[in-house]
């Protein structure tokens, strides 16, 4: 495992020590019985999981692979260095949680303001609206493709075990490769929206 590369990771979007401290301990005791994750994901990072892991081991060991997949994503060319990247998805989900309702009016938190974590992973923000239903919202500070979609839809399966009535998927990206335009289109749940920035200017002097 690259401790230092998934530390500093880590510490992109989450503030406190403990928090990156107990990810870093997690996945150290999945290693043991996974042995070495580089090696674990090398011909395969979407490969499955075994059963034997603890899911708070099997939490650690999904954030690494999203640390592995946005050192892939950039060694294949992309403009946006990984630590910025997830730096803007940190900003971005502070900024959605703080305003909703330009998602969907009626719509509140309801994860506690921290990330709840599922059997397939940490879900970006958990909101409910006024009729009860759950939404999963997953965020992507560029281009989100369709390995986004199967994200969201696995989050969405976990949430199901957990929760009972209707849940939701929003996938909120810069933009869309087609294919994930394609996979969004066979799940009704599951719906695309385009972040964009606004900047307002004042005179100080």
């Amino acid at each position: 495992m690259q401790e230092e590369k998934f530390k500093e990771y880590l510490s992109q979007e989450y503030t406190k020590p403990s928090t990156i401290a107990t990810y870093m301990s997690d996945a150290r005791s999945a290693e043991r019985s996974l042995g070495d994750l580089d090696e674990f994901f090398e011909e395969d990072l979407d490969r499955s999981l075994p059963d034997g892991l603890k899911r708070w081991e099997r939490s650690a060991v999904y954030r690494y692979r999203e640390f592995l997949s946005g050192d892939k994503e950039d060694e294949a060319g992309d403009n946006t260095i990984s630590g910025g990247r997830f730096s803007l998805e940190a900003d971005l989900q502070s900024s959605l949680r703080d305003n909703l309702d330009q998602i969907s009016p009626g719509l509140v938190i309801a994860d506690d303001n921290s990330e709840k974590t599922t059997k397939a992973g940490r879900i970006d923000i958990l909101a409910r609206d006024s009729d009860g239903t759950f939404w999963i919202i997953e965020l992507k500070a560029g281009k989100a493709n369709e390995k986004a979609v199967g994200q969201l839809a696995a989050y969405m399966g976990a949430l199901a075990e957990e929760e009972t009535g209707d849940i939701r998927g929003l996938l909120v990206a810069r933009e869309f490769t087609e294919k994930a335009r394609y996979a969004s289109r066979t799940c009704q749940k599951i719906s695309l929206k385009r972040y964009g920035f606004s900047f307002t200017f004042e005179d100080i002097s």
